[in-house]
Order: C-alpha cells, then structure tokens, then sequence
C-alpha cells in the first residue's frame, strides 16, 4: 500500500522507466532483425532471423503488460485514498447527526 503521494509518483516512474525499457529493447531487436549484417553473415538460418522477430513481439507484448499494469496500480490507490477520504467524511456526518438526535431527544425529556 502506498501511504504517500512521493510513494505513488515514484511507483509511476519506475512503471513508466519498465514500459520504456521493454520498447527500447523491442526497437533494437527489430534493428536487428532488418540489417543486412546478420541477413548477409547467416544467409542459411532464416529461424534465427525469425527469432529475433518473435523476441521483439514479446518485448513489446510485456511494455504493453507493465505498462496495464502500472495504471492499474496507480488508478488502484488513487481508489483506495478517495475512498479513505469519503469513509472519513461519511464517520464525521454520522458522529454529527448522533449528536444532535441526542440533543434532540435530551430536550423531549424522559419517556414513561
């Protein structure tokens, strides 16, 4: 649970420097896979060139992942603090009408 909002921003951060690491990493496997180097060093394994394609989906495939993932949490705390806060409110109104039914009642006086 994060307790304070520093807490929250750097949770966003780290979810934003995880999508952006997965992307870097997707777009120099995508690099890779389309220089003429490898396709010229290793004309006889087109499997290998397939991999890499594959490699680059998933690393894509897990930016969009962390990335889910991250709004999830910070849309979950934001949730959890909105509803702390109206929890609260909700007590102090409740504490506020018992008191004053209790004045209400105090000033009918005692039932027989």
């Amino acid at each position: 649970m994060l307790n304070s909002d520093k807490a929250l921003y750097l949770n966003t951060f780290r979810a934003i420097f995880g999508t952006l690491l997965f992307m870097c990493i997707g777009a120099i496997l995508t690099t890779l896979r389309h220089s003429e180097m490898l396709a010229v060093a290793r004309p006889e394994s087109p499997g290998a060139l397939a991999m890499l394609d594959m490699a680059a989906i998933m690393m894509f495939a897990l930016a969009v992942v962390v990335a889910l993932s991250s709004l999830t949490i910070t849309v979950a705390e934001d949730n959890k603090q909105t509803f702390a806060a109206q929890s609260e409110k909700c007590d102090e109104e409740v504490e506020h009408l018992k008191m004053i039914l209790k004045t209400r009642l105090d000033k009918l006086g005692p039932r027989i």
